[in-house]
C-alpha cells in the first residue's frame, strides 16, 4: 500500500522488472547481483576440480558481472577471495592459488576495454 500513496498506480507495477527498477533503482545491479552465486559455485567447482569448461564459465560470468556494475564487482571480488582463502586451508594451496589467479587475471583480461586506466582515475 505504500507504493500506491507514494504515486505509482497497479498498471505501472505490472511486471518484476519495471517494479524493481521504479522502486530500488538500476537493472544493471540486480544482474551482477544474482549471478555472483553462480560465479563462487563454477569457482569452487574449478578450485576443487581443474575442469577448462568450469573455468571458462567462471571466467565469462565474472566478466559479465565485472561489466555490469562496479559495486557488484568489488561484492564479486571480496567474496572471490573469502572463498579462495577458505579453499587454500583444505589443502594443494599452490594449485589452488595458480587456478584463482587464473580466472581473475582472465576476466580481468575480458572487460580490459571497458577497464582503461582513464576509466578507473575517473
Amino acid at each position: 500500500m505504500t507504493y500506491l500513496r507514494q504515486g505509482l498506480y497497479q498498471a505501472e507495477l505490472s511486471s518484476a522488472k519495471i517494479f524493481f527498477t521504479i522502486i530500488y533503482g538500476d537493472g544493471a545491479h540486480f544482474l551482477g547481483l544474482a549471478l555472483i552465486p553462480f560465479a563462487i559455485l563454477f569457482l569452487l567447482r574449478y578450485l576443487k576440480g581443474g575442469s577448462r569448461g568450469v573455468a571458462l564459465a567462471c571466467v565469462l560470468l565474472c566478466a559479465l558481472i565485472f561489466l555490469s556494475d562496479r559495486s557488484a564487482t568489488l561484492t564479486l571480488l571480496l567474496i572471490l577471495a573469502s572463498v579462495a582463502v577458505t579453499e587454500l586451508f583444505l589443502g594443494f594451496a599452490r594449485v589452488k592459488i595458480r587456478r584463482f589467479l587464473l580466472v581473475v587475471l582472465l576476466s580481468l583480461g575480458l572487460v580490459s576495454f571497458w577497464y582503461t586506466p582513464t576509466f578507473l582515475i575517473a
